[in-house]
């Protein structure tokens, strides 16, 4: 807060900062109390309760089983699809007895696929051999 007091307001910055306890002088409070590190090395280190982990154990447990398997995920697409084509046919968008075809060539770049205008000199660019020494 005083940082940004300080680039529009900077006698706000002064007074806010003067209110701020010093850095140097640890106070009373056990949050600013300094820590020894010799004292750290010292101490044993916390152990995990087992009960606590055992929770952890039967929550990853029941997460993996609550996973679908690939078999139930296709099944759900699969559905999704007819579902999605019934809705298509009440349309009059699909229809069943003709289904079409995707265009095979619906991943080439569309200037490359035979559909698109622009001659042999066009198509010669895209195919021809390279013209090494």
């Amino acid at each position: 807060m005083v940082r940004a007091y300080s680039l529009t307001d900077p006698e706000k910055a002064q007074s806010l900062a003067a209110t701020l306890p010093p850095l140097s002088s640890p106070s009373t409070s056990s949050e600013h109390v300094l820590i020894d590190p010799e004292e750290l090395e010292r101490r044993p280190l916390p152990r995990v309760k087992t009960a606590t982990l055992k929770k952890l154990i039967a929550t990853a447990d029941a997460r993996h089983k609550s996973r679908k398997t690939p078999e139930a995920i296709r099944a759900r697409r699969e559905r999704q699809k007819e579902a999605h084509l019934v809705k298509l046919a009440a349309e009059g968008k699909y229809d069943f007895k003709n289904p079409t075809e995707a265009d095979p060539e619906r991943w080439i770049p569309k200037k490359m696929r035979s559909s698109h205008g622009g001659g042999r000199r066009r198509r010669r660019q895209y195919y021809a051999a390279g013209k090494g020494a």
